[in-house]
């Protein structure tokens, strides 16, 4: 199952001249949460880290979408309350943001307009999943689990 990609990487140009890999947003997503999430172990960042894993559709194709349950600072990951109401079976828009140099998910209900980037006090960098596939996922899952049973 393919991974959900709230925004691409692009080459960009920092203002010393160096070139690095931007992420920019590309747009609403209106997703459909098809389970419940699932706590798995994955790589974050070279160590192994707790995140859920949802498995949502969006224009009858089904994405897996990995959110980190701890932020970089060790801290509850703001998506969590934003992602806690949503029920099985409920649509939400999920859109990646700018806020100056930094990035930010905003999950709203369908319909619902979008916060003014005033109004938004909450701003994470985003980083994507380092990359894992899906079978790298579970595997790490099964081990984790195995490791708590002993």
């Amino acid at each position: 199952m393919p991974k959900l990609r709230l925004g691409t990487q692009q080459p960009a140009k920092s203002k010393d001249g160096k070139i690095y890999n931007a992420i920019v947003p590309n747009g609403p997503h209106r997703l459909k949460f098809l389970d419940e999430p699932v706590v798995i172990i994955a790589n974050i960042n070279g160590k192994p880290g707790k995140v859920l894993k949802f498995t949502v559709e969006e224009n009858g194709q089904k994405f897996r979408w990995i959110v980190k349950i701890l932020n970089a600072e060790g801290q509850p990951n703001y998506l969590l309350e934003h992602l806690e109401p949503v029920m099985v079976g409920e649509e939400r828009i999920v859109e990646m943001k700018n806020k100056g140099a930094r990035k930010f998910i905003e999950i709203r209900k369908v319909g619902e307009e979008s916060a003014s980037e005033d109004e938004t006090d909450e701003i994470v960098d985003y980083k994507e999943d380092e990359g894992l596939s899906e079978d790298e996922l579970n595997e790490m899952s099964r081990r984790a689990k195995e490791d708590l049973k002993e």
